[in-house]
């Protein structure tokens, strides 16, 4: 995983280069890779505006959406995958609802999103998990 700069640290660096110091000297003093350096002082160029580019905050608010449509693909498989399980299983009741439960976690789902799930077809928490 990348070392995280404080952002104090990161715009003090970039502060440095844009008064003109030069980006190898100041990566030399402070042990930070020169690409790192480069890509901070474009960022904060895109910024300001000088330069093209998506800014701080567009990019913040891009990756949130991009979680957000990741999670919700998650649980629309989950839901997708419970359906197909309780569609080709015969018979009801909470036997069938424990082996749905079961296949859905099999299936690579969290027990947790599975036990929602079923508050929410059901009405109540299924606590096959909890015992096993």
């Amino acid at each position: 995983m990348p070392r995280q700069y404080p952002t104090g640290f990161r715009d003090e660096m970039v502060r440095r280069t844009l008064a003109g110091e030069p980006v190898p000297t100041v990566c030399s003093d402070t042990g930070i890779p020169e690409q790192t350096l480069h890509r901070w002082k474009h960022q904060a160029l895109v910024d300001v505006g000088l330069s093209e580019g998506i800014d701080s905050t567009e990019s913040a608010a891009l990756r949130a959406a991009h979680k957000r449509i990741r999670s919700l693909e998650k649980e629309l498989q989950l839901v997708k995958d419970a359906s197909e399980i309780y569609d080709s299983l015969a018979g009801g009741g909470p036997k069938r609802r424990q082996a749905v439960a079961v296949d859905v976690v099999s299936r690579g789902h969290a027990a947790r999103s599975a036990t929602r799930l079923f508050a929410c077809f059901f009405g109540r928490k299924l606590n096959y998990f909890s015992r096993h």
